[in-house]
């Protein structure tokens, strides 16, 4: 899983991407906003006989709730569903309010939980409320936190009283179930949350509008601040909150105060689980804390927050389309995150051993049927949207993130035939090493970083073979390492370069580059995207006279990956792709390479959208260079890692 990152948030700003015309918020109309206190009461549920009004089960009610206790219970025989446990008719707060029942953690096996509502002294029927454990954290988290087992919060508004029922096994119930009863509290600034001041100004920058948490009232004083770690983001996970959809406006703030706290006072998470929250009026607004520019591990999908970003839509939209606002507001979180964390959200991701569209509805990674049905058709077009604003950007033209960490890596072996991984940053550093694996290196050459060869969202490692010729995959497990090789080709003893050069034919699949070494020809190899070939062909001659080469991905901004050279000179040049599997012109950079004794293309380690290169001199030294595309120039940042006595693979 990525590394969890305990981090000084710093101020960001200079380092933010920029190239998105998206809105930031503009000055707030109203009171100003203040940490409210949440009110929270538990109320012990009794065995239904001691609330007769509960015991009816209807035919259709009994059907559900059996069909999924046996999916999770597996003892002899076939259980049916019972009312094990109600509550008394309680009282809760009229304008808006949050109730949900917990219970303790690992009891109650496929239950099921249901509601009514008292509305103007009428009873609404029973209703299921989604009991998902694939909605929390992951185990690290929930150990820390004694975290209970629970459903889903659930938005009551404008009613006088709830009451609750929990459906299961009679002979395994859940221990101590709880109806728990949030009261948000007032603030008065919620009315004006969201509302710009007359003749306030429009501005545009790389990020949408984001309600901060103390725009809804956060109060910083209930969340653990030892929860607050960092991962990578891969993809962004769609939730709903499977509440009520005609909320106003001016109740939304006390409606996300009313979640944290079952989330954290309820269910005994650290923090509100979702990274962010959309209203039905298209409002962005910050969930957990930690910086909304930075990768926070959510508790929002069991056992893949460390690679994602959760964002729920605040309504039940398995009874509801949702509406344009909502559409537009994920579209442009969701094209500004993917631009930030450099993923493409109309690829694949992996994200803990599961491979996924990298722009997702919370169905596709657990057991539950969030974000309801009709939010969820409207996915493909929000993937397609957000990757139609980032389609272009450089910094998507190399994937080189082989720990699948979220940042480029960089590869090398030692004496002991150890391999090596060193992490960049976007701070134009590298980290200490991190050891993929111990020995076993000795004979394999030409080793490249390939790109997701196979097609499942993790990336992939290509090396040669030295005693028999034969090319080898070895396909990366997205968070452990790297699978056993298998041969993906023979008769590779005649090259003498292999590059990774990412999309080279453009059509979508990562390709390789070989160069042959009796002719000094150059030959493409179009990969198949399930880690194989289709037919090669010679692209160029006349390489022989290269020391160096190496895939950089889109150097000159214009969509087209391209390859760097090194003479036998000194001279480097940029040769650019054509995007469809041939070159274009070539142009020379600046300064004198013949120092260096590798080179390779490592995408964006600077944080401005632009791929950047790691090189290699002979005194064991790293650099990173990174090209403005306003004069040519490179700029090289000296590293502090010895990279003495190993050696850095390129290309």
């Amino acid at each position: 899983m990525p590394s969890r990152r305990r981090i000084l948030v710093l101020s960001l700003v200079a380092l933010l991407p920029t190239g998105l015309a998206l809105t930031v918020p503009l000055d707030e109309a109203g009171a100003a906003p203040r940490p409210v206190v949440p009110h929270l009461v538990t109320v012990p549920m009794g065995a239904v006989a001691s609330h007769a009004d509960a015991r009816s089960l209807s035919s259709a009610d009994a059907t559900e709730s059996t069909a999924r206790l046996r999916t999770a219970v597996t003892r002899p025989g076939r259980p049916r569903a019972a009312v094990v446990a109600a509550s008394a008719p309680t009282a809760v707060p009229q304008r808006v309010g949050v109730v949900g029942v917990t219970w303790a953690e690992g009891s109650g096996p496929g239950v099921s939980v249901q509601y009514r509502t008292e509305k103007a002294g009428r009873w609404t029927r029973w209703a299921f409320l989604e009991e998902d454990q694939a909605h929390g954290p992951d185990a690290a988290e929930a150990r820390r936190a004694a975290a209970r087992s629970g459903s889903d919060p659930l938005v009551v508004t404008d009613a006088s009283q709830v009451q609750v029922r929990v459906l299961g096994d009679p002979a395994a119930g859940p221990r101590s179930p709880q109806l728990v009863v949030v009261d948000p509290g007032d603030s008065p600034a919620d009315p004006g949350v969201g509302v710009a001041r007359p003749g306030a100004a429009s501005a545009t920058a790389s990020r949408p509008t984001i309600y901060t948490r103390a725009q809804w009232g956060a109060d910083e004083r209930l969340r653990d601040p030892s929860t607050l770690e960092y991962g990578a983001v891969k993809a962004a996970i769609v939730h709903h909150t499977v509440d009520a959809n005609g909320y106003s406006a001016a109740q939304v703030p006390a409606l996300i105060r009313g979640i944290y706290a079952f989330h954290v006072k309820g269910r005994g998470w650290g923090d509100i689980g979702y990274n962010f929250l959309v209203d039905r009026f298209g409002r962005i607004w910050e969930g957990r804390y930690g910086g909304v520019t930075l990768p926070v591990v959510g508790a929002q999908t069991a056992d893949h927050n460390s690679w994602t970003t959760g964002v729920s839509v605040i309504g039940n939209y398995d009874t509801a389309v949702p509406p344009a606002a909502v559409t537009s507001a994920l579209t442009r979180l969701i094209a500004w995150k993917a631009q930030i964390h450099e993923f493409d959200p109309l690829g694949r991701a992996d994200i803990g051993n599961l491979s996924v569209p990298a722009v997702l509805g919370h169905r596709d990674a657990g057991q539950t049927a969030c974000p309801g049905r009709y939010l969820y058709a409207k996915l493909p077009g929000v993937r397609a949207a957000a990757g139609a604003v980032v389609a272009g950007l450089p910094s998507l033209s190399l994937d080189r993130d082989l720990d699948n960490r979220g940042e480029a890596d960089v590869l090398a072996t030692n004496d002991n035939a150890d391999l090596l991984l060193y992490p960049t940053t976007n701070q134009r550093t590298i980290s200490a090493p991190k050891w993929l694996s111990t020995g076993g290196w000795r004979g394999i050459d030409l080793v490249t970083i390939a790109g997701d060869f196979t097609g499942d969202g993790a990336v992939d490692l290509i090396g040669r073979q030295t005693s028999t010729g034969n090319l080898l995959l070895y396909a990366g497990t997205g968070s452990t390492g790297l699978r056993a090789a298998r041969v993906i080709g023979t008769g590779w003893g005649g090259v003498d370069a292999v590059i990774g050069v990412s999309d080279w034919t453009g059509d979508g699949r990562p390709d390789l580059l070989a160069r042959m070494k009796a002719d000094g020809s150059l030959r493409l190899y179009p990969g198949n995207g399930a880690g194989g070939f289709l037919a090669s062909r010679t692209v160029g001659v006349g390489w022989s006279g290269m020391r160096l080469l190496a895939g950089v991905g889109d150097w000159n901004g214009d969509g087209a990956r391209d390859l760097l050279s090194v003479s036998t000179a000194g001279e480097a040049r940029i040769y650019r792709g054509n995007g469809k599997g041939g070159f274009g012109a070539s142009t020379v950079l600046p300064g004198d390479w013949s120092q260096y004794t590798s080179v390779t293309g490592i995408g964006d380690a600077s944080g401005d959208t632009r791929v950047d290169v790691f090189a290699v001199d002979g005194q064991g030294v790293g650099w990173i260079g990174s090209p403005s595309p306003a004069t040519g120039l490179i700029s090289w940042t000296q590293q502090s890692q010895d990279l003495t006595g190993v050696r850095v693979y390129g290309g």
